[in-house]
Protein backbone atom coordinates (compact mmCIF):
# COMPACT_ATOMS: atom_id res chain seq x y z
CA UNK A 1 0.00 0.00 0.00
CA UNK A 2 1.41 3.58 -0.77
CA UNK A 3 1.37 6.55 1.16
CA UNK A 4 -0.40 8.56 -1.65
CA UNK A 5 -2.07 8.05 -4.80
CA UNK A 6 -3.19 4.07 -3.96
CA UNK A 7 -6.47 3.34 -5.85
CA UNK A 8 -7.89 2.11 -2.70
CA UNK A 9 -6.72 4.31 0.18
CA UNK A 10 -6.99 3.16 4.27
CA UNK A 11 -9.41 6.53 4.40
CA UNK A 12 -11.39 4.85 2.15
CA UNK A 13 -11.86 1.66 3.78
CA UNK A 14 -12.06 3.43 7.04
CA UNK A 15 -15.10 5.31 5.85
CA UNK A 16 -16.78 2.49 4.10
CA UNK A 17 -16.45 0.41 7.43
CA UNK A 18 -17.54 3.08 9.85
CA UNK A 19 -20.42 4.10 7.78
CA UNK A 20 -21.53 0.19 7.98
CA UNK A 21 -20.84 -0.60 11.70
CA UNK A 22 -24.73 -0.16 12.51
CA UNK A 23 -25.86 -2.78 9.96
CA UNK A 24 -23.09 -5.04 11.25
CA UNK A 25 -23.78 -4.92 14.82
CA UNK A 26 -27.51 -5.39 14.03
CA UNK A 27 -26.72 -8.80 11.94
CA UNK A 28 -24.07 -9.69 14.00
CA UNK A 29 -25.92 -9.27 17.40
CA UNK A 30 -23.93 -11.47 20.30
CA UNK A 31 -21.06 -12.38 17.86
CA UNK A 32 -18.34 -11.83 19.26
CA UNK A 33 -17.02 -10.50 22.93
CA UNK A 34 -18.77 -6.62 22.22
CA UNK A 35 -21.69 -5.09 20.56
CA UNK A 36 -21.42 -2.29 18.52
CA UNK A 37 -24.12 0.04 19.43
CA UNK A 38 -24.64 3.64 18.16
CA UNK A 39 -26.07 4.42 21.33
CA UNK A 40 -22.35 4.35 22.64
CA UNK A 41 -21.09 6.28 20.22
CA UNK A 42 -19.00 9.57 21.93
CA UNK A 43 -18.49 10.87 18.79
CA UNK A 44 -19.68 11.45 14.95
CA UNK A 45 -18.50 8.00 13.30
CA UNK A 46 -16.97 10.75 10.49
CA UNK A 47 -14.69 12.34 12.82
CA UNK A 48 -13.51 8.43 14.67
CA UNK A 49 -12.48 7.95 11.08
CA UNK A 50 -10.78 11.51 10.29
CA UNK A 51 -8.79 11.00 14.09
CA UNK A 52 -7.26 7.62 12.54
CA UNK A 53 -6.86 9.25 9.14
CA UNK A 54 -5.07 12.34 10.27
CA UNK A 55 -3.12 10.59 13.63
CA UNK A 56 -2.98 7.06 13.47
CA UNK A 57 -2.18 6.30 9.39
CA UNK A 58 0.70 8.61 9.50
CA UNK A 59 2.01 6.67 12.46
CA UNK A 60 1.77 3.08 10.49
CA UNK A 61 3.07 4.66 7.53
CA UNK A 62 6.12 6.63 9.09
CA UNK A 63 7.00 2.82 10.78
CA UNK A 64 7.47 0.97 8.23
CA UNK A 65 9.49 3.48 6.03
CA UNK A 66 11.93 3.80 9.01
CA UNK A 67 14.41 0.90 8.92
CA UNK A 68 16.08 2.02 12.13
CA UNK A 69 12.59 0.21 13.85
CA UNK A 70 12.79 -3.16 15.20
CA UNK A 71 12.11 -5.84 12.27
CA UNK A 72 9.62 -7.51 14.70
CA UNK A 73 7.61 -4.00 14.93
CA UNK A 74 7.86 -2.93 10.99
CA UNK A 75 7.18 -6.28 9.75
CA UNK A 76 3.28 -6.32 11.72
CA UNK A 77 2.79 -2.68 10.74
CA UNK A 78 3.41 -3.52 6.85
CA UNK A 79 0.98 -6.77 7.76
CA UNK A 80 -1.99 -4.32 8.72
CA UNK A 81 -1.33 -2.15 5.67
CA UNK A 82 -1.27 -4.90 3.33
CA UNK A 83 -4.25 -6.96 4.82
CA UNK A 84 -6.42 -3.47 4.53
CA UNK A 85 -5.65 -2.98 1.04
CA UNK A 86 -6.36 -6.60 0.06
CA UNK A 87 -9.33 -6.81 2.12
CA UNK A 88 -8.54 -9.56 4.31
CA UNK A 89 -8.56 -6.90 7.51
CA UNK A 90 -11.81 -4.13 7.96
CA UNK A 91 -9.90 -1.87 10.18
CA UNK A 92 -12.70 0.25 11.80
CA UNK A 93 -11.84 3.23 14.12
CA UNK A 94 -15.09 2.89 16.41
CA UNK A 95 -16.15 6.10 18.25
CA UNK A 96 -16.55 4.18 21.25
CA UNK A 97 -15.30 3.10 24.28
CA UNK A 98 -14.41 -0.60 24.66
CA UNK A 99 -17.26 -2.07 26.59
CA UNK A 100 -15.83 -2.90 29.77
CA UNK A 101 -13.60 0.20 30.37
CA UNK A 102 -11.59 -1.31 33.18
CA UNK A 103 -9.70 -3.16 30.66
CA UNK A 104 -8.33 0.39 28.87
CA UNK A 105 -8.13 -1.23 25.51
CA UNK A 106 -7.22 0.80 22.81
CA UNK A 107 -7.33 -1.87 19.77
CA UNK A 108 -8.71 -5.64 18.99
CA UNK A 109 -9.13 -7.95 16.50
CA UNK A 110 -12.46 -9.76 16.56
CA UNK A 111 -13.42 -12.65 13.87
CA UNK A 112 -17.08 -11.99 13.17
CA UNK A 113 -18.70 -14.72 10.80
CA UNK A 114 -15.88 -14.72 7.21
CA UNK A 115 -14.91 -11.57 8.24
CA UNK A 116 -11.43 -9.62 10.53
CA UNK A 117 -11.84 -7.07 12.30
CA UNK A 118 -9.19 -4.43 13.44
CA UNK A 119 -10.85 -2.38 16.00
CA UNK A 120 -9.30 1.03 17.45
CA UNK A 121 -11.56 2.38 20.30
CA UNK A 122 -11.18 6.06 19.26
CA UNK A 123 -12.24 7.53 22.92
CA UNK A 124 -9.51 5.71 24.76
CA UNK A 125 -6.82 6.36 22.10
CA UNK A 126 -7.43 10.09 22.53
CA UNK A 127 -7.24 9.63 26.20
CA UNK A 128 -4.38 8.11 26.07
CA UNK A 129 -2.87 10.42 23.80
CA UNK A 130 -3.24 13.47 26.13
CA UNK A 131 -1.51 11.22 29.08
CA UNK A 132 1.54 10.44 27.46
CA UNK A 133 4.13 12.57 24.90
CA UNK A 134 4.20 12.57 21.25
CA UNK A 135 6.87 9.64 21.23
CA UNK A 136 5.13 7.25 23.85
CA UNK A 137 1.33 7.66 22.22
CA UNK A 138 3.29 6.48 19.21
CA UNK A 139 4.80 3.31 20.09
CA UNK A 140 1.27 2.58 22.33
CA UNK A 141 -0.29 2.49 18.86
CA UNK A 142 2.28 0.34 16.99
CA UNK A 143 2.69 -1.70 19.76
CA UNK A 144 -1.10 -2.38 20.27
CA UNK A 145 -1.61 -2.69 16.30
CA UNK A 146 0.99 -4.97 16.10
CA UNK A 147 0.38 -6.89 18.62
CA UNK A 148 -3.20 -7.65 17.23
CA UNK A 149 -0.98 -8.84 14.25
CA UNK A 150 0.15 -11.68 16.52
CA UNK A 151 -3.32 -12.39 17.82
CA UNK A 152 -4.06 -13.13 13.72
CA UNK A 153 -0.90 -15.49 13.49
CA UNK A 154 -2.04 -16.97 16.33
CA UNK A 155 -5.53 -17.60 14.67
CA UNK A 156 -6.56 -21.41 14.62
CA UNK A 157 -3.40 -22.55 16.55
CA UNK A 158 -4.94 -22.64 20.50
CA UNK A 159 -7.81 -23.01 21.80
CA UNK A 160 -9.84 -19.71 23.02
CA UNK A 161 -13.33 -21.46 23.22
CA UNK A 162 -13.30 -20.34 27.18
CA UNK A 163 -12.47 -17.33 29.56
CA UNK A 164 -9.53 -19.91 30.64
CA UNK A 165 -8.53 -20.74 27.26
CA UNK A 166 -8.50 -17.27 25.42
CA UNK A 167 -6.46 -15.92 28.77
CA UNK A 168 -4.07 -18.30 27.38
CA UNK A 169 -3.91 -17.22 24.25
CA UNK A 170 -3.76 -13.89 25.19
CA UNK A 171 -0.60 -14.81 27.36
CA UNK A 172 1.07 -16.07 24.70
CA UNK A 173 0.50 -13.26 22.12
CA UNK A 174 1.60 -10.95 25.21
CA UNK A 175 4.83 -12.84 25.81
CA UNK A 176 5.41 -12.67 21.63
CA UNK A 177 5.11 -9.19 22.25
CA UNK A 178 7.34 -8.01 25.22
CA UNK A 179 10.06 -10.52 23.59
CA UNK A 180 9.66 -9.50 19.81
CA UNK A 181 8.62 -5.57 19.97
CA UNK A 182 8.79 -4.20 23.60
CA UNK A 183 12.37 -5.20 24.49
CA UNK A 184 14.20 -4.77 21.09
CA UNK A 185 12.32 -0.89 21.14
CA UNK A 186 13.66 -0.40 24.88
CA UNK A 187 16.87 -1.83 23.71
CA UNK A 188 17.12 1.48 21.35
CA UNK A 189 16.01 3.45 24.24
CA UNK A 190 12.95 4.17 22.42
CA UNK A 191 10.11 6.05 24.46
CA UNK A 192 8.46 2.99 25.19
CA UNK A 193 5.13 3.90 27.59
CA UNK A 194 6.36 2.69 31.54
CA UNK A 195 3.00 0.48 31.23
CA UNK A 196 5.27 -1.43 28.83
CA UNK A 197 8.39 -1.09 30.06
CA UNK A 198 6.78 -2.51 33.84
CA UNK A 199 5.26 -5.73 31.41
CA UNK A 200 8.79 -6.56 30.52
CA UNK A 201 9.94 -7.01 33.59
CA UNK A 202 6.89 -8.64 35.06
CA UNK A 203 7.47 -11.20 31.94
CA UNK A 204 11.42 -11.61 33.06
CA UNK A 205 9.72 -12.64 36.74
CA UNK A 206 7.93 -15.26 35.07
CA UNK A 207 10.99 -16.15 33.66
CA UNK A 208 9.72 -15.40 30.20
CA UNK A 209 7.55 -18.35 30.36
CA UNK A 210 4.13 -17.41 28.46
CA UNK A 211 3.09 -20.75 30.42
CA UNK A 212 4.27 -19.56 34.06
CA UNK A 213 1.10 -19.35 36.15
CA UNK A 214 1.66 -15.80 37.30
CA UNK A 215 1.97 -15.01 33.64
CA UNK A 216 -1.03 -16.24 32.63
CA UNK A 217 -2.88 -15.01 36.00
CA UNK A 218 -2.49 -11.51 34.59
CA UNK A 219 -4.64 -12.15 31.06
CA UNK A 220 -7.37 -14.20 32.57
CA UNK A 221 -10.36 -11.75 33.66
Amino acid sequence: MRRNGAAVTILWLIVWTVENLPTLTAQNRGVGTFILNEADFVMPASEASQYSHLIIEPMLFDCVDDTSEPGGLRRRIQEVLKRIEDHRLSYAPTPIYYPDGSLNIISKVEHIEAKTYLFLFVPAARDMQKSLSTAEFKYLILIAFAHEVIHIEQTGRYRTDSRKEAGKEEAIAWGKTVVEIIRPLIAQKKSVPPYFVELSNLFAKAKNNSGAEAWIKLWTN
